[in-house]
This record gives C-alpha cells, sequence and structure tokens, in this order.
C-alpha cells in the first residue's frame, strides 16, 4: 500500500497534497484517493489537464467492498452533476447490484461524461466494508475516458491523523509550558 503522510485534518485536497506521489507521471490519471483511517474514498485529479470519465470500477478481490457505504454519482442531483463536471454529467447509473462485495461500478449510459479539473476531488462516500474481520486494502480503480479507452487509475492510500480531542491538546500545551518553565530556571 502507498501511504502519504498528511498534516491536514479535514478533506484532502489532492490536487495539492498527492501531486508529488506520481511526480513524473507524464500521463496523469484519475485517481482514487482513500483516506485511512476512515477509508472514505474521493474520485480525484491529481493532474495538471481536464480528465473526462464515463464510467469507473472499485474492485476488491478480497470482497472488501461496501454497497451501502458507497456514494455513487448516480445518486446526485442533475443540478449538482452539472455544477461539479460540467453540462455533460447527468446520466450516471449504478452497475452494481446492491450487497455486492466484489466491486461498484456506475457508467454514464448516455453521451455524458464527467469532467474533471486539475485538483477536483469528489467523496464517492465509503465503499470499504473496513471493519469486517477479512477486510484488505487491495481496491484496483479502473474507469473509462471520452475516448471510450478503459483505463488503469492509481490508487492512494493516504493516511490522515485523527483530530485532537480537546482535553489531549490541554495537556500537551500544559506539559509543553511546564518543560519550558522548568527550562528557564
Amino acid at each position: 500500500m502507498n501511504y502519504l503522510n498528511v498534516a491536514s485534518l479535514g478533506t484532502v485536497i489532492c490536487g495539492l497534497l498527492c501531486s508529488s506521489a506520481y511526480a513524473g507521471d507524464p500521463d496523469p490519471k484519475l485517481s482514487l484517493v482513500v483516506e485511512v483511517p476512515t477509508y472514505q474514498a474521493f474520485l480525484t485529479n491529481i493532474g495538471h489537464s481536464s480528465i473526462s470519465m464515463r464510467a469507473y470500477s472499485i474492485t476488491s478481490v478480497s470482497e472488501s467492498m461496501n454497497y451501502d457505504g458507497w456514494a455513487p454519482l448516480a445518486n446526485v442531483s442533475d443540478q449538482e452533476l452539472i455544477d461539479a463536471f460540467g453540462p455533460d454529467a447527468p446520466g450516471f447509473v449504478s452497475l452494481t447490484l446492491p450487497g455486492n462485495a466484489l466491486d461498484v461500478s456506475e457508467a454514464n449510459l448516455g453521451s455524458g461524461l464527467a469532467v474533471f479539473e486539475p485538483g477536483q476531488s469528489w467523496s464517492i462516500g465509503f465503499p470499504f466494508a473496513s471493519n469486517a474481520p477479512n477486510f484488505v486494502a487491495d481496491a484496483v480503480f479502473e474507469y473509462v475516458d471520452a475516448l471510450t479507452n478503459q483505463v488503469n487509475g492509481p490508487v492512494a492510500y493516504v493516511q490522515v491523523p485523527e483530530p485532537m480531542n480537546g482535553a489531549l491538546l490541554l495537556s500537551a500545551m500544559s506539559a509543553v509550558g511546564i518543560a519550558l518553565r522548568l527550562r528557564k530556571r
């Protein structure tokens, strides 16, 4: 697994934070970015040019997909899709049957496509059964581009630190304050 250490506490903006993960790639692709430990997943353009997508699938040989946690584009309003990906974006449909643990996939069955601008990221929810006893982070991400080419997209598991709770933060600040006072003596 490819883990990147990210110092942010919110959603990863991978156009800025993950581009170094694929530095030197002359043909950057649409990527699946998975935040660890929550396993929230994002379709992300880590490149410097627009990427058009007609369909995508995420597969797991270990059957680690979670259909119920997945938030497909098919469930997004037409207006939201137009605002995010352009006028041809509406029309996505889920190709996955409920309860399927092998894959989640969807496609725009018309002539439409979603255009991801450089740095653009879209959450597709929590499509991994990360709490299952047999969970394995073995995702394979593929998408179909504007020319109907099937493209293997990179998968990046991004370690996102969990937020500190207030008591822990105050304890840490107090320890630093005491250490500084002792040091002055």
